[in-house]
């Protein structure tokens, strides 16, 4: 009972982030999905671009939008995969940003660092580390970052970290920028 009482409060707080109710006015929200026909989105595998010949499993069935994708740490250990994240309508600002990730229970890895590449960049900065396994279904908080410039891309990255027998998870991410 308390289990499914978490996962419907982690459901109701991820609905809510998503469709706006609470948002504080002077926060922008950016969520992008690993969904190939996302419109703001694009998804690259270890510096491969969509269809390339990357071991990240597309899956149905769970996650936001119904859909994820999925690493085995165990056969290809640290091959990355990034979310492209571009903001048609204005830049993200200078500040403090937050992500969050969408966590679904078929991610089992114990530790999965996530990186931003501001602008699309080639030197990153790590946001910070999380574990899919005990994470909540639904959205996490991942960690913070700064940018000392306004963006119109952001690049978030997903670095497995090579544990065997476990997954490793790529869903949605949310950007809180000020």
């Amino acid at each position: 009972m308390k289990k499914k009482f978490g996962v419907l409060l982690s459901v109701a707080i991820g609905l809510t982030l998503v469709n706006g109710v609470g948002q504080a006015s002077a926060a922008t929200y950016t969520i992008c999905d690993n969904d190939p026909v996302a419109s703001n989105c694009g998804m690259y595998f270890g510096g491969l671009p969509e269809g390339g010949t990357a071991h990240w499993v597309y899956r149905t069935g769970a996650g936001y939008n119904n859909d994820y994708r999925l690493i085995a740490n165990a056969s290809y250990p640290y091959e990355t995969a990034s979310i492209s994240l571009r903001r048609p309508s204005g830049n993200f600002i200078a500040g403090s940003n937050s992500v969050y990730a969408y966590i679904n229970s078929a991610f089992t890895s114990r530790t999965t660092r996530y990186w931003v590449f501001p602008g699309g960049g080639v030197v990153g900065n790590s946001v910070g580390t999380l574990n899919q396994y005990n994470a909540s279904t639904g959205w996490n908080y991942v960690g913070s970052f700064n940018t000392s410039g306004n963006w119109d891309r952001l690049d978030i990255q997903v670095e497995p970290q090579g544990q065997a027998g476990t997954n490793d998870g790529l869903d949605a991410i949310e950007i809180v920028s000020p």
